[in-house]
């Protein structure tokens, strides 16, 4: 007479376990994706960002097309922990029609309270400080000097603003990294459910 077979065993924790895979799997992609759309939408638009160095005083920079945009103060020192952006002289003119361009702090808005973006690039470090509309495309010169507590070694650049893409990466990044660490919890957990299963079949005489 043979021995009844014994039933196959579902082991605990197979859904944890798949769970926090796919969790892991999905925070790596959005974890990537972030890298790449603050590369490509955010800090790769610096290199072309046009300057105007604070040692020049003067200079002429050119808009292809119309729209908004951002003057950055940029310097060696700068870095996310700057409070508060130097005395700044900075006026624009159209080079055809001398029209000044208006200038206003970045970010401003109706409580008073300034934006703060940053970026450290490819040796560029800067910090937006104003923010100005371009009504009509072509040449615009520049006039800018540096007051005190200005690094003279820096310059003004000026570009579109990096804000967006800079937020939407960030974004994707973190929630990456949360979905990251909450698969790698779901996982290690089903692991510990599965290890100790096979502890209390193999206790039993289960294979």
């Amino acid at each position: 007479m043979t021995a009844a077979k014994q039933p196959k065993q579902r082991l605990r924790g197979h859904t944890g376990i798949r769970v926090g895979s796919i969790l892991a799997i999905v925070g790596v992609l959005a974890l990537i994706a972030g890298i790449i759309v603050i590369a490509t939408q955010s800090f790769s638009k610096v290199n072309g960002f046009q300057r105007v160095s604070f040692a020049q005083q003067t200079g002429t920079i050119s808009f292809s097309k119309a729209g908004d945009y951002v003057a950055y103060y940029e310097a060696p020192g700068v870095n996310n922990d700057i409070t508060r952006v130097p005395a700044i002289l900075l006026e624009m003119r159209s080079h055809s029609t001398h029209q000044s361009v208006t200038l206003v702090p970045y970010g401003n808005n109706a409580s008073g309270k300034l934006d703060k973006l940053t970026y450290n690039y490819n040796g560029h470090n800067g910090v937006a400080f104003r923010q100005f509309h371009i009504a009509t495309a072509g040449a615009y010169d520049v006039a800018v000097r540096g007051g005190p507590g200005a690094d003279q070694s820096g310059d003004i650049a000026f570009g579109p603003s990096i804000e967006t893409g800079t937020l939407v990466g960030a974004g994707l990044a973190v929630v990456g990294v949360l979905l990251i660490i909450a698969g790698l919890i779901v996982l290690i957990v089903g692991l510990v459910r599965r290890s100790r299963h096979k502890k209390e079949l193999a206790q039993y005489g289960y294979g």
